[in-house]
């Protein structure tokens, strides 16, 4: 038996310089094609209904300068977001030069704006007997952000010295912060003057300070834990307000 859907309508169209917008629709699908889990492309078979693709002709005819100045767009639009349709574009030979898998609405793929014939396959991953609505635009290729300022992002560990206690073994830590110590003691001279910092390691409290020097040649980010009370949990959860700076824990031990 095949279970019939709607394909695409209109099946094909032209993208120009003069005409930069087409759109089509196609739906409902209502039996999920998950082939492309296998290769990571689907496979389409009119026939057998878990193998139902949707499938658009694109022609691009547009200006030799356009490959550089702009691309071309496709858009996915369903009305329930949990929905997936994966989207695939393939060029004359066969090739795949731009997908979308990752789920959600709308699925989104851009390539480069050069004539030539394309076919946009569409996979119901998951459709949810859904239909969708698809745009191809040519457009402007997006400028490029300007160049960050200030240090390059880094990732960087910073265990806990071995003064510390138990502070590097915590086998579930939690972190809150204070954002408005009112105790001066809990304001460390001209690194933290906006809150405080409590990390719980499992019976341990310890108050964290992070030194952060404003230099790209430094090594920055010390951390001084120092033991405040002992929990009487092993995960206890940790909350500081913005009007006091207090902290609370899980079966805390106030003595």
């Amino acid at each position: 038996m095949v279970i019939a859907v709607n394909a695409a309508n209109p099946s094909s169209g032209t993208l120009t310089d003069s005409t930069p917008t087409l759109n089509y629709t196609a739906g409902p699908f209502l039996v999920p094609n998950v082939t492309d889990n296998v290769s990571g492309t689907p496979v389409c078979d009119s026939t057998i209904p878990v193998e139902q693709c949707d499938t658009f002709t694109l022609n691009v005819n547009v200006a030799s300068s356009d490959a550089s100045k702009k691309q071309i767009k496709v858009t996915l639009s369903f009305p329930i977001a949990a929905g997936e349709f994966d989207l695939f574009v393939y060029n004359s030979a066969g090739q795949v030069i731009a997908s979308d898998t990752a789920g959600g609405e709308p699925s989104v793929a851009v390539f480069p704006a050069v004539s030539g014939a394309y076919t946009i396959v569409v996979d119901p991953w998951n459709p949810l007997g859904q239909s969708f609505s698809g745009t191809i635009a040519l457009e402007p290729i997006p400028p490029q952000p300007p160049p960050a300022t200030g240090i390059p992002p880094r990732f960087q560990v910073y265990p806990a010295p071995p003064s510390a206690g138990g502070a590097a073994s915590s086998g579930e830590p939690s972190i809150s912060v204070d954002w408005n110590p009112n105790v001066a003691s809990l304001r460390h001279d001209t690194v933290n003057q906006g809150g405080v910092a409590f990390f719980t390691a499992n019976l341990n409290q310890y108050r964290v300070v992070s030194m952060i020097v404003p230099h790209p040649q430094s090594r920055y980010g010390k951390t001084y834990p120092a033991p405040s009370r002992q929990s009487q949990h092993s995960t206890p959860l940790v909350f500081a307000t913005t009007l006091e700076a207090v902290i609370r824990a899980d079966y805390f031990n106030p003595s």
